[in-house]
């Protein structure tokens, strides 16, 4: 039986918890032989099986999109010490800070290294960008109605002066509500509906459920 494995470096918690719903409403949709464990660390990832693969995934909050450069050796670690895993694919999760498309400045300098670093003398590893415009929770207010749903009222004006988790916490504060990040927003986050989100975002979400079905052919 062939293995695999997905590593989601994420820039924070937001991110963590927004990925790790992502994933368990893609497996449900796709496979009901998955199960969430725990290493030696405490720390929670993924093990589930598709056709003939088994698929690792994991997940490492940064904490500070400054801190993520340096984070290599997280993935080097799993890497070294899982080499019955034939193939990886790494996600990088992090937020532009504005709204724009252009992400040349994450391909640069400390990020040049960063991913060099990844994917040094190693064939079997592919990395892909998900990078909201301009926050994760720009993502989440695709999703208006289940943010409604949420807030148990018909409707919402969205502001427009702020970036998405500005807008979060006006629209919860107008709604007698506090807008809380990090693990706090899981509660929210879990009623999305993902599959209205990966049709509408303009990040390639879509390729998360694209790499658990490919896992197999890779092997």
């Amino acid at each position: 039986m062939s293995k695999s494995g997905m590593f989601f470096f994420c820039e924070g918690d937001t991110e963590a918890v927004f990925y790790k719903a992502l994933v368990d409403f893609l497996c449900k949709d796709i496979t009901d032989d998955y199960r969430i464990l725990n290493n030696t660390l405490g720390e929670e990832y993924y093990e589930l099986k598709i056709n003939n693969s088994y698929i690792t995934i994991i997940y490492k909050s940064i904490n500070t999109i400054s801190s993520m450069t340096s984070s290599a050796p997280y993935f080097e670690d799993y890497y070294d010490k899982n080499q019955d895993i034939k193939n990886w694919t790494i996600f990088l999760c992090y937020d532009m800070d504005e709204y724009k498309n252009d992400i040349t400045q994450f391909f640069e300098d400390d990020w040049s290294v960063f991913r060099d670093a990844l994917s040094k003398n190693r064939e079997n590893v592919e990395i892909i960008d998900l990078c909201a415009r301009a926050e994760i929770e720009d993502l989440i207010l695709l999703d208006i109605n289940s943010i409604c749903d949420y807030l148990k009222v018909s409707s919402i004006d969205v502001p427009t002066n702020s970036k998405g988790k500005g807008k979060l916490k006006s629209i919860f504060r107008k709604n007698n509500k506090c807008y809380h990040e990090g693990v706090r927003a899981a509660k929210l986050i879990n009623t999305l509906d993902f599959n209205l989100i990966i049709n509408k975002a303009e990040i390639p979400l879509i390729k998360v459920k694209d790499s658990l079905l490919n896992q197999d052919n890779k092997n």
